[in-house]
Protein backbone atom coordinates (compact mmCIF):
# COMPACT_ATOMS: atom_id res chain seq x y z
CA UNK A 1 0.00 0.00 0.00
CA UNK A 2 1.46 3.33 -1.06
CA UNK A 3 1.83 5.97 1.64
CA UNK A 4 -0.42 8.98 1.14
CA UNK A 5 1.06 12.31 2.15
CA UNK A 6 -1.46 15.05 2.83
CA UNK A 7 -0.07 18.54 3.29
CA UNK A 8 -2.32 21.37 4.37
CA UNK A 9 -1.41 25.03 4.84
CA UNK A 10 -3.26 27.46 7.07
CA UNK A 11 -2.56 31.16 7.60
CA UNK A 12 -3.20 33.11 10.77
CA UNK A 13 -3.27 36.86 10.27
CA UNK A 14 -1.85 38.91 13.09
CA UNK A 15 -3.50 42.26 13.75
CA UNK A 16 -1.48 44.54 11.42
CA UNK A 17 -0.23 48.00 12.21
CA UNK A 18 -2.68 50.83 11.51
CA UNK A 19 -1.23 51.80 8.11
CA UNK A 20 -1.56 48.19 6.86
CA UNK A 21 -5.06 47.36 8.14
CA UNK A 22 -6.61 48.00 4.73
CA UNK A 23 -3.99 45.95 2.90
CA UNK A 24 -5.44 42.52 3.71
CA UNK A 25 -8.79 41.32 2.44
CA UNK A 26 -9.95 37.82 3.38
CA UNK A 27 -12.34 36.29 0.85
CA UNK A 28 -14.98 33.61 1.63
CA UNK A 29 -14.25 29.95 0.75
CA UNK A 30 -14.58 29.04 -2.90
CA UNK A 31 -17.79 27.15 -3.85
CA UNK A 32 -17.52 23.36 -3.39
CA UNK A 33 -13.89 23.69 -2.32
CA UNK A 34 -12.37 23.85 1.13
CA UNK A 35 -10.02 26.64 0.10
CA UNK A 36 -9.91 30.19 1.39
CA UNK A 37 -8.20 33.15 -0.27
CA UNK A 38 -6.92 36.50 0.80
CA UNK A 39 -5.62 39.47 -1.15
CA UNK A 40 -2.57 41.56 -0.28
CA UNK A 41 -2.78 45.17 -1.43
CA UNK A 42 0.13 47.60 -1.72
CA UNK A 43 -0.74 50.51 0.63
CA UNK A 44 1.05 52.93 -1.70
CA UNK A 45 -0.67 51.58 -4.79
CA UNK A 46 2.59 51.00 -6.65
CA UNK A 47 2.20 47.24 -7.06
CA UNK A 48 -0.68 45.10 -8.21
CA UNK A 49 -2.65 43.26 -5.52
CA UNK A 50 -1.75 39.59 -5.08
CA UNK A 51 -4.14 36.77 -4.21
CA UNK A 52 -3.15 33.63 -2.24
CA UNK A 53 -5.08 30.39 -1.66
CA UNK A 54 -4.82 28.26 1.49
CA UNK A 55 -6.68 25.40 3.13
CA UNK A 56 -7.65 27.75 5.95
CA UNK A 57 -7.26 31.46 6.64
CA UNK A 58 -7.83 32.80 10.16
CA UNK A 59 -8.42 36.53 10.52
CA UNK A 60 -7.50 38.70 13.50
CA UNK A 61 -10.68 37.80 15.42
CA UNK A 62 -9.74 34.09 15.57
CA UNK A 63 -8.92 32.90 19.09
CA UNK A 64 -6.66 30.04 20.17
CA UNK A 65 -9.52 27.58 20.67
CA UNK A 66 -11.06 28.06 17.22
CA UNK A 67 -7.66 27.74 15.57
CA UNK A 68 -6.96 24.49 17.41
CA UNK A 69 -10.38 22.92 16.87
CA UNK A 70 -10.44 23.53 13.12
CA UNK A 71 -6.77 23.21 12.19
CA UNK A 72 -4.96 20.94 14.67
CA UNK A 73 -7.54 18.77 16.43
CA UNK A 74 -8.41 16.69 13.30
CA UNK A 75 -4.71 15.86 12.84
CA UNK A 76 -4.30 14.72 16.44
CA UNK A 77 -7.41 12.53 16.07
CA UNK A 78 -5.75 10.79 13.11
CA UNK A 79 -2.53 10.41 15.06
CA UNK A 80 -4.41 8.72 17.91
CA UNK A 81 -5.60 6.22 15.30
CA UNK A 82 -2.01 5.28 14.49
CA UNK A 83 -0.80 7.87 11.98
CA UNK A 84 2.22 10.13 12.35
CA UNK A 85 1.76 13.86 11.91
CA UNK A 86 3.91 16.98 11.94
CA UNK A 87 2.67 20.49 12.66
CA UNK A 88 4.89 23.41 11.68
CA UNK A 89 4.51 26.97 12.88
CA UNK A 90 6.27 29.30 10.46
CA UNK A 91 6.52 33.07 10.08
CA UNK A 92 8.95 35.94 10.27
CA UNK A 93 10.29 36.93 13.66
CA UNK A 94 7.77 38.74 15.92
CA UNK A 95 4.81 37.43 13.89
CA UNK A 96 3.28 35.51 16.81
CA UNK A 97 4.62 31.96 16.39
CA UNK A 98 5.43 31.48 20.07
CA UNK A 99 2.03 32.85 21.07
CA UNK A 100 0.29 30.42 18.70
CA UNK A 101 2.33 27.44 19.91
CA UNK A 102 2.48 28.20 23.65
CA UNK A 103 0.10 31.05 24.45
CA UNK A 104 0.75 33.96 26.76
CA UNK A 105 3.02 33.46 29.80
CA UNK A 106 1.20 31.56 32.57
CA UNK A 107 -1.79 31.07 30.26
CA UNK A 108 -0.87 27.77 28.54
CA UNK A 109 -3.57 27.86 25.86
CA UNK A 110 -1.40 27.36 22.77
CA UNK A 111 -1.23 24.40 20.40
CA UNK A 112 1.32 22.50 22.50
CA UNK A 113 -0.80 22.42 25.64
CA UNK A 114 -4.08 21.82 23.83
CA UNK A 115 -2.52 18.87 22.00
CA UNK A 116 -1.57 17.10 25.21
CA UNK A 117 -4.95 17.97 26.71
CA UNK A 118 -6.64 16.25 23.77
CA UNK A 119 -4.43 13.18 24.20
CA UNK A 120 -5.23 13.05 27.93
CA UNK A 121 -8.97 13.24 27.31
CA UNK A 122 -8.74 10.48 24.71
CA UNK A 123 -6.77 8.34 27.15
CA UNK A 124 -9.40 8.77 29.89
CA UNK A 125 -12.16 7.55 27.57
CA UNK A 126 -10.31 4.42 26.39
CA UNK A 127 -10.97 1.08 28.07
CA UNK A 128 -8.72 -1.98 28.05
CA UNK A 129 -5.85 0.03 26.58
CA UNK A 130 -2.57 0.76 28.34
CA UNK A 131 -0.88 4.00 27.25
CA UNK A 132 2.84 4.76 27.26
CA UNK A 133 3.43 8.41 26.39
CA UNK A 134 6.95 9.73 25.93
CA UNK A 135 8.20 13.24 25.27
CA UNK A 136 11.40 14.57 23.72
CA UNK A 137 12.31 18.20 23.15
CA UNK A 138 15.28 19.45 21.15
CA UNK A 139 16.44 22.38 19.09
CA UNK A 140 18.40 22.60 15.87
CA UNK A 141 20.85 25.47 16.18
CA UNK A 142 23.08 26.05 13.15
CA UNK A 143 22.67 22.37 12.17
CA UNK A 144 23.60 21.16 15.66
CA UNK A 145 21.08 19.07 17.62
CA UNK A 146 20.69 20.14 21.26
CA UNK A 147 18.69 18.28 23.92
CA UNK A 148 16.43 20.76 25.74
CA UNK A 149 15.47 18.39 28.55
CA UNK A 150 18.90 18.28 30.20
CA UNK A 151 21.08 20.98 31.72
CA UNK A 152 23.95 22.17 29.53
CA UNK A 153 26.41 20.92 32.14
CA UNK A 154 24.99 17.39 31.75
CA UNK A 155 25.52 17.17 27.99
CA UNK A 156 28.24 14.59 27.35
CA UNK A 157 28.29 14.27 23.58
CA UNK A 158 26.75 15.62 20.39
CA UNK A 159 23.41 14.12 19.38
CA UNK A 160 23.52 11.97 16.24
CA UNK A 161 20.78 10.91 13.81
CA UNK A 162 20.76 7.12 13.40
CA UNK A 163 18.71 4.50 11.57
CA UNK A 164 16.56 2.35 13.85
CA UNK A 165 16.90 -1.31 12.72
CA UNK A 166 14.24 -2.40 15.23
CA UNK A 167 11.51 -0.20 13.73
CA UNK A 168 8.75 -1.80 11.67
CA UNK A 169 10.20 -0.49 8.41
CA UNK A 170 13.81 -0.93 9.49
CA UNK A 171 14.46 2.58 8.15
CA UNK A 172 12.98 4.87 10.78
CA UNK A 173 15.32 7.41 12.28
CA UNK A 174 16.05 8.26 15.88
CA UNK A 175 18.35 10.69 17.66
CA UNK A 176 21.01 8.83 19.60
CA UNK A 177 21.40 10.25 23.10
CA UNK A 178 18.21 12.32 23.04
CA UNK A 179 16.30 12.28 26.34
CA UNK A 180 12.83 10.73 26.30
CA UNK A 181 10.65 11.32 29.35
CA UNK A 182 7.60 9.23 30.21
CA UNK A 183 4.72 11.53 31.15
CA UNK A 184 1.43 10.66 32.79
CA UNK A 185 -0.14 14.04 33.56
CA UNK A 186 -0.65 17.49 32.09
CA UNK A 187 1.32 18.97 34.98
CA UNK A 188 4.38 16.86 34.06
CA UNK A 189 4.01 17.92 30.44
CA UNK A 190 3.83 21.59 31.42
CA UNK A 191 6.93 21.39 33.64
CA UNK A 192 9.02 19.75 30.91
CA UNK A 193 7.83 22.22 28.30
CA UNK A 194 8.68 25.21 30.49
CA UNK A 195 12.07 23.70 31.39
CA UNK A 196 12.94 23.09 27.74
CA UNK A 197 11.59 26.44 26.59
CA UNK A 198 13.92 28.29 28.94
CA UNK A 199 16.89 26.52 27.36
CA UNK A 200 16.10 27.55 23.78
CA UNK A 201 18.63 29.75 22.04
CA UNK A 202 17.32 33.31 21.69
CA UNK A 203 18.87 36.59 20.60
CA UNK A 204 17.97 40.16 19.77
CA UNK A 205 17.17 41.25 16.22
CA UNK A 206 15.90 44.50 14.75
CA UNK A 207 12.34 43.17 14.92
CA UNK A 208 12.36 41.15 18.13
CA UNK A 209 14.52 41.46 21.25
CA UNK A 210 13.96 37.81 22.21
CA UNK A 211 13.85 36.14 18.81
CA UNK A 212 14.21 32.34 18.70
CA UNK A 213 17.43 31.53 16.84
CA UNK A 214 16.77 27.81 16.46
CA UNK A 215 14.10 25.38 15.31
CA UNK A 216 12.45 23.59 18.25
CA UNK A 217 10.98 20.09 17.81
CA UNK A 218 8.69 18.73 20.51
CA UNK A 219 7.91 15.06 19.84
CA UNK A 220 5.17 13.07 21.56
CA UNK A 221 5.38 9.29 21.08
CA UNK A 222 2.19 7.40 21.90
CA UNK A 223 2.07 3.63 22.39
CA UNK A 224 -1.41 2.12 22.78
CA UNK A 225 -1.35 -1.48 24.00
CA UNK A 226 -4.61 -3.40 23.81
CA UNK A 227 -5.07 -6.07 26.46
CA UNK A 228 -8.81 -6.77 26.15
CA UNK A 229 -10.30 -8.30 29.28
CA UNK A 230 -6.97 -9.71 30.48
CA UNK A 231 -5.41 -8.62 33.72
CA UNK A 232 -1.95 -7.24 33.07
CA UNK A 233 1.16 -6.57 35.05
CA UNK A 234 2.24 -2.97 34.44
CA UNK A 235 5.86 -4.07 34.80
CA UNK A 236 5.60 -6.57 31.93
CA UNK A 237 7.06 -5.90 28.49
CA UNK A 238 3.70 -6.15 26.64
CA UNK A 239 5.64 -7.72 23.77
CA UNK A 240 2.93 -10.26 22.99
CA UNK A 241 0.04 -7.77 23.01
CA UNK A 242 -1.27 -5.74 20.04
CA UNK A 243 0.38 -2.35 19.93
CA UNK A 244 -0.37 0.85 18.04
CA UNK A 245 2.33 3.52 17.90
CA UNK A 246 2.15 7.05 16.56
CA UNK A 247 4.34 10.11 16.68
CA UNK A 248 3.37 13.78 16.81
CA UNK A 249 5.99 16.38 15.91
CA UNK A 250 5.23 19.96 16.96
CA UNK A 251 7.77 22.26 15.34
CA UNK A 252 8.33 25.92 16.17
CA UNK A 253 10.47 27.19 13.32
CA UNK A 254 12.88 30.08 13.71
CA UNK A 255 11.78 33.20 11.86
CA UNK A 256 13.32 33.84 8.47
CA UNK A 257 15.90 36.63 8.48
CA UNK A 258 15.62 39.09 5.63
CA UNK A 259 18.63 39.69 3.37
CA UNK A 260 18.46 43.40 4.23
CA UNK A 261 19.26 42.68 7.89
CA UNK A 262 22.06 40.24 7.02
CA UNK A 263 23.66 42.81 4.70
CA UNK A 264 23.46 45.47 7.42
CA UNK A 265 25.18 43.16 9.92
CA UNK A 266 27.85 42.37 7.34
CA UNK A 267 28.54 46.09 6.79
CA UNK A 268 28.93 46.60 10.55
CA UNK A 269 31.45 43.75 10.68
CA UNK A 270 33.45 45.14 7.75
CA UNK A 271 33.50 48.70 9.12
CA UNK A 272 34.45 47.58 12.61
CA UNK A 273 32.98 48.58 15.95
CA UNK A 274 34.10 50.44 19.04
CA UNK A 275 32.80 47.59 21.21
CA UNK A 276 34.26 44.16 20.53
CA UNK A 277 31.35 42.40 22.25
CA UNK A 278 28.97 44.26 19.95
CA UNK A 279 30.84 43.05 16.89
CA UNK A 280 30.78 39.48 18.18
CA UNK A 281 27.05 39.59 18.73
CA UNK A 282 26.44 41.04 15.27
CA UNK A 283 28.57 38.36 13.66
CA UNK A 284 26.74 35.68 15.60
CA UNK A 285 23.33 37.00 14.50
CA UNK A 286 24.51 36.96 10.89
CA UNK A 287 25.68 33.33 11.12
CA UNK A 288 22.41 32.36 12.78
CA UNK A 289 20.39 34.16 10.13
CA UNK A 290 22.20 32.43 7.29
CA UNK A 291 21.74 29.00 8.94
CA UNK A 292 18.04 29.66 9.57
CA UNK A 293 17.41 30.78 5.99
CA UNK A 294 19.30 27.79 4.58
CA UNK A 295 17.32 25.22 6.58
CA UNK A 296 14.00 26.94 5.81
CA UNK A 297 14.90 26.89 2.12
CA UNK A 298 15.60 23.14 2.38
CA UNK A 299 12.25 22.62 4.10
CA UNK A 300 10.50 24.53 1.33
CA UNK A 301 12.20 22.36 -1.29
CA UNK A 302 11.10 19.17 0.49
CA UNK A 303 7.48 20.30 0.85
CA UNK A 304 7.41 21.39 -2.78
CA UNK A 305 8.82 18.01 -3.88
CA UNK A 306 6.26 16.13 -1.76
CA UNK A 307 3.32 18.10 -3.15
CA UNK A 308 4.47 17.57 -6.75
CA UNK A 309 5.47 13.92 -6.31
CA UNK A 310 2.36 12.68 -8.09
CA UNK A 311 3.30 14.84 -11.08
CA UNK A 312 6.48 12.88 -11.71
CA UNK A 313 8.96 14.26 -9.18
CA UNK A 314 10.76 11.26 -7.68
CA UNK A 315 13.59 12.74 -5.62
CA UNK A 316 12.74 14.44 -2.32
CA UNK A 317 15.85 16.17 -0.87
CA UNK A 318 15.37 15.13 2.77
CA UNK A 319 19.13 14.91 3.43
CA UNK A 320 19.82 18.56 2.61
CA UNK A 321 19.30 19.62 6.24
CA UNK A 322 18.96 17.97 9.63
CA UNK A 323 15.47 19.39 10.04
CA UNK A 324 14.14 17.71 6.91
CA UNK A 325 16.16 14.52 7.46
CA UNK A 326 14.70 14.10 10.95
CA UNK A 327 11.17 14.40 9.57
CA UNK A 328 11.75 12.01 6.68
CA UNK A 329 9.49 9.28 8.05
CA UNK A 330 7.30 11.51 10.19
CA UNK A 331 4.59 11.82 7.54
CA UNK A 332 3.79 8.09 7.27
Amino acid sequence: MQNVINIQVAVRIRDPKTKYQSCIKVLPPLPNRNITSFDLVDPEGKKQAKSFNFDNVYNTSCDQLLLYQTCVQPLIEKSLNGFNCSIFCYGQTASGKTYTMQGLPNNYDGILFKTFNQISNYKKNCKNIHFIIKLSYMEIYQETLIDLLVEKSEINSELKIRTDPESLSGKDLFVQGLTEKCIASEEEFKKLLIFGGKRRTVGGTQMNEVSSRSHAILTIIIDQISFGEKEIDINSSFSSLPRKRSKINLIDLAGRVFLKEIKKNLRILLLGSERSDSTGATGQRMKEGCAINQSLSCLGNVINALTTKQQGTKHVPFRDSKLTYLLRYAQH
